[in-house]
């Protein structure tokens, strides 16, 4: 399988380094046809949503690749998603970024498994418990190339063949693109995890 489509790319809307034009131009290049730009966000965030929206859709023209938007956000001890109400985004991923020291660091994935978030971002705990929920609340749990999970974890998702899996760059720069693909078909082919891998659009 070819893998023609990177997901959880980061814009100089916040923390990467390159445009919206820029990320596509690149992916085209690559002969990558499906990207998600799935942004930092916050309850008071510093930049225009729908401006990074209007941006990524002239790309998407621009380019002839398909371009989702969509929002990063860190789960809360009061369980809610740190995000504004009411935006409407192609898709959602919940993240685990800070969290009360004080605090059993399961709670945070028990809570982001009943939130409104899709995927499930760079996930800190691998175990059975931890999968066993993300599929009873169909989740989606990303594979990251930033946050590389090891050949126990690895073979233990092999064992849950239900469990649907994203491929999350988390790419702050165009290199890390590049980067994160190589690895991406080198460990979907190693753990032969291609009927888990899941697209944006297709169900849970």
């Amino acid at each position: 399988m070819k893998i023609n489509w990177s997901y959880h790319i980061h814009t100089n809307y916040t923390h990467g380094q390159n445009s919206v034009d820029e990320i596509a131009a690149y992916c085209k290049k690559l002969n990558i046809q499906e990207v998600a730009m799935t942004e930092h966000i916050r309850l008071h965030s510093t930049y225009s949503f729908s401006k990074l929206q209007a941006d990524a859709l002239k790309a998407a023209k621009r380019y002839g690749i398909k371009i989702f938007t969509g929002l990063e956000a860190k789960i809360i001890s009061n369980g809610q998603l740190d995000l504004p109400k009411n935006l409407k985004v192609d898709v959602i991923i919940g993240s685990v970024h800070t969290w009360p020291k004080e605090v059993d660091l399961k709670v945070a994935y028990e809570l982001l498994a009943k939130s409104q978030a899709a995927i499930i971002g760079h996930p800190q705990i691998v175990d059975e418990e931890i999968i066993k929920l993300f599929i009873k609340h169909k989740k989606v749990m990303e594979i990251s190339y930033k946050y590389q999970l090891s050949d126990k974890q690895f073979t233990l998702i092999q064992q849950f063949p239900e469990l649907r899996l994203s491929l999350g760059t988390d790419a702050h720069s165009l290199g890390e693109i590049r980067r994160a693909r190589v690895y991406f078909h080198r460990i979907i082919k190693q753990y032969n995890l291609y009927s888990q891998l899941w697209r944006i659009g297709d169900r849970i």
